[in-house]
């Protein structure tokens, strides 16, 4: 999944140097209950993006490529353990085939957004560690464990991330409810923002269902 890149963010992609350069995400989820997910960045400190910490370490992504029948190829996870702490996680799990992992890529100056440039979903194929290293084989997300439809429709809850790209808000409030008419929502944003309350994402015409009333 990809979004358009803003102006400043293109111009650092084709900088030659930059100090906003893009940064890998990656979140591996394991096998509990609730899930665990161990969030890790390709970087030399850790970062925070969408509210959740990424642990810097020393990682690699093999890039996509198609094969061909114009499929995309499995791509190859690479993580240090040098200090055995990765490959302790691998083995008190019993090995992580078919958890999901998910790798975001995002540029350092849009880490405030909770906006990735783009998202991978894959599955763990096969997973080897050694002494130095974690090598995990990743497969592209099977299409047919899709939940449709994608996103749920509600009448008044906004899916947006709060300043986002598609909410827009650039005003001076530093919390929104997501509601359309709640005391901190889209309309509470009104007099702050002109794009308020219309970049609102729920769906306020949807019928209520019959016999619910019609609460405040």
């Amino acid at each position: 999944m990809t979004r358009p890149l803003s102006p400043a963010v293109i111009a650092d992609k084709n900088a030659l140097a930059s100090a906003n350069p893009f940064l890998t995400l990656v979140e591996i989820e394991v096998p509990t209950t609730p899930p665990t997910r161990y969030r890790l960045v390709r970087n030399t400190e850790n970062v925070t993006w969408n509210g959740r910490t990424y642990y810097a370490t020393n990682l690699s992504l093999s890039p996509a490529e198609e094969d061909g029948r114009a499929s995309l190829t499995e791509q190859q996870l690479t993580v240090q353990n040098a200090t055995r702490e990765v490959g302790a996680i691998v083995e008190s799990y019993d090995g992580l085939t078919d958890q999901p992992v998910t790798v975001y890529r995002v540029n350092k100056a849009d880490l405030a957004s909770g906006q990735p440039a783009t998202k991978d979903e894959f599955r763990i194929i096969e997973l080897h560690a050694s002494e130095s290293t974690l090598v995990a084989r990743l497969g592209r997300a099977n299409l047919w464990r899709a939940s449709f439809p994608g996103k749920r429709q509600m009448r008044n809850a906004c899916p947006f991330a709060y300043r986002g790209i598609e909410c827009g808000y650039l005003g001076g409030l530093s919390t929104c409810d997501k509601t359309l008419t709640g005391p901190d929502g889209c309309e509470a944003h009104e007099g702050d923002s002109p794009l308020h309350p219309a970049r609102f994402g729920g769906f306020a015409l949807m019928p209520r269902p019959s016999g619910l009333g019609n609460p405040k």
